[in-house]
């Protein structure tokens, strides 16, 4: 190889290097415009918590959780009516069954309706996907301001539900 082609691969990696470097700086912008506008934003350290808990909710004072497997026992009893806080996409993509779509800003308007299955037994039941999707607890604290106390929250219900094999809907188009 001669002194001129080295030169010529010396500036080909060097050309490279800036390129990824401008590359990784716009991934880093990215990350962090997106982080500053979620409205679940993800720990920049620690631990990420994937598991849901069980018990009280810290975020929404009063709302309660519920575990996949009591879940699934209320759910075979006859006894729960799933409520759908995902987007409308989410929910006529696949639902858990019999679920109502009821997104967080239409509580109000869906309150007499839940409060209708909670007067004839049903377990009221909130849900949306992701371990740290906060709208199954916003949909049940809407609903608690509507005078619905008693619907619990399946933290990560979408994603347990389908991971387990339990069945699920999907919207009929």
């Amino acid at each position: 190889m001669t002194t001129d082609g080295k030169g010529a691969l010396v500036d080909k990696l060097r050309k490279a290097i800036r390129q990824s470097a401008v590359l990784i700086a716009l991934a880093l912008l990215l990350g962090v415009a997106s982080q500053s506008i979620r409205a679940d934003a993800i720990p920049w350290l620690g631990k990420w918590d994937t598991s849901p808990s069980a018990g009280s909710s810290t975020a929404y004072p009063g709302v309660s959780t519920i575990s996949l497997q009591e879940a699934w026992k209320l759910y075979r009893a006859g006894k729960v009516c799933f409520l759908d806080a995902r987007d409308s996409w989410s929910y006529n993509d696949g639902h858990l069954p019999g679920a109502l779509h009821i997104p967080p800003a239409e509580a109000a308007k869906k309150a007499a309706e839940v409060k209708a299955l909670a007067a004839g037994g049903k377990t009221l039941i909130s849900y949306c996907d992701g371990a740290t999707c906060p709208l199954g607890e916003q949909l049940a604290s809407a609903l608690r301001k509507e005078g619905v106390v008693s619907v619990r929250v399946l933290k990560n219900g979408w994603t347990l539900w389908q991971e387990t094999g339990y069945p699920t809907e999907r919207q009929k188009r």
